[in-house]
This record gives structure tokens, C-alpha cells and sequence, in this order.
């Protein structure tokens, strides 16, 4: 197992792992709102972020077991596919992005979480301090800021 940077020749693996990871979520938001969530998977906003931001990926025998993202002091874009969860590799890829930021001299970070992953975050230190709304204003997809000191 190993977390490399990713790299162009990656973003279609990234997108089916997103999809994965979100379609999972089903039980616990709206069409409307998986539909919201979904556009993190599209291969060009991919694209966009691996210009923006630092993205990794976890390789397990040569598959994409998961992702993650740090821009600044956020980390975003942790995703693990369903058939890899309880397995601990959300853990190792979050651990990794806070090494990361510690390299960094970066000592709080911050991120938002899904309701689905509220749980796993406050298993791993972090606290929740707010609440944010995202599209679609309809019916607005809740969020779960969350802060750690590292």
C-alpha cells in the first residue's frame, strides 16, 4: 500500500471511486442532494483540482483504494470506495494529510464533512463547530465543519 500524488492519468480512476463513495450515501440524502455531491466526481472539476490543490491517492495492488485533498489548512476530497470501508484506509489517508500540513508548519485543520462521515472525523480528533449549506437551495445539502489542532 502506498499514497502517491496524483497525476493527470489518474482522474478516471479518481471520478469512480467519488462516485462510488457518494452513491454509497444514498440512505442519507435526497436525489437532488447525491446529485450536488456527485459533481465533486466529475472528471473535469478533477482536473481543475489537481491544478488547485495537492491530491493523493492510496494504491492498494495496483487499484485506487481512495483520495485525498489539502488546500491550505482544509482537507477535502477523502474518499474511500464502499468495498474498501472499516478497513482503516480513510484513517491512513487522513493521517497522511495531516502529516502533510505538519510538514507544512500547519497546526489547524479544517474540513466539511458529509453527514455520513461526521462519526469517523470525531473518532480521529476532530470537533464540530459549525454547520454549512450547499447547493441545491431547494433543498440545501447539509455539511459539518470540523476543526483539529494537530
Amino acid at each position: 500500500m502506498q499514497i502517491v500524488r496524483a497525476k493527470r492519468g489518474d482522474v478516471k480512476d479518481i471520478s469512480l471511486c467519488r462516485r462510488k463513495s457518494i452513491e454509497s450515501m444514498k440512505g442519507d440524502y435526497s436525489l437532488e442532494n447525491l446529485n450536488v455531491l456527485l459533481s465533486n466526481a466529475f472528471e473535469k472539476g478533477i482536473r481543475q483540482e489537481l491544478l488547485d490543490e495537492e491530491v493523493y491517492c492510496l494504491i492498494r495492488e495496483g487499484k485506487l483504494v481512495g483520495t485525498v485533498s489539502l488546500d491550505g489548512n482544509q482537507i477535502s476530497g477523502l474518499y474511500v470506495g464502499p468495498e474498501y470501508l472499516k478497513q482503516g484506509f480513510g484513517q491512513k489517508l487522513l493521517e497522511f494529510g495531516e502529516s502533510i500540513c505538519r510538514e507544512k508548519g500547519i497546526f489547524e485543520v479544517y474540513l466539511y464533512s458529509t453527514l455520513t462521515s461526521k462519526d469517523f472525523y470525531i473518532h480521529n480528533g476532530y470537533s464540530a463547530v459549525g454547520v454549512a449549506y450547499g447547493l441545491p437551495l431547494s433543498n440545501p445539502t447539509k455539511f459539518i465543519r470540523m476543526e483539529k489542532k494537530l
